[in-house]
């Protein structure tokens, strides 16, 4: 039960976090916030991923690679996955990790130049996005309305 007395189910709840321009800070402040939500540490994750919560950090896997050196992380990767929208053999949500990356696979990934401004770049910040939104699409309008068939 919430403050507002509102009561929530206890599904799984998703984010996804866009790296922005990979040759800003984005991928970094991206990584690094969705850490820091999950009390991530060393040792592991902490309460706060048991609580159902799955941060999913989107574009190319290089940019993630590359943001993971430059943070000079310690700990394991986050894994990859390569489907946010597909049901389970029960057509129930599979369960994601508290932290995880999904590659759009969308053209070419940007060849990572810190500091410049490029073309390349905001082309992938753009799919990105642009690819996310019509996963969404597509899987809210499969689903016909049906919330707990959304794997979202």
């Amino acid at each position: 039960m919430s403050a507002a007395g509102l009561s929530f189910q206890r599904r799984p709840i998703r984010v996804a976090i866009t790296s922005g321009d990979p040759n800003g800070i984005g991928p970094e402040v991206a990584l690094k916030a969705a850490a820091r939500a999950l009390g991530l540490t060393d040792e592991g994750y902490g309460e706060v991923s048991r609580r159902n919560l799955a941060l999913v950090l989107v574009g190319p896997r290089t940019i993630w690679r590359h943001a993971l050196q430059v943070c000079h992380w310690q700990g394991t990767p986050p894994p990859e996955v390569d489907a946010l929208a597909t049901p389970g053999p029960d057509a129930r949500p599979l369960p994601l990790p508290p932290l995880s990356t999904w590659d759009p696979a969308m053209a070419p990934a940007p060849r990572i130049r810190p500091g410049k401004v490029a073309a390349d770049a905001a082309r992938s910040a753009y799919a990105a996005i642009d690819r996310y939104n019509d996963l969404f699409v597509r899987t809210v309008r499969a689903t016909g309305g049906n919330n707990t068939a959304r794997n979202l």
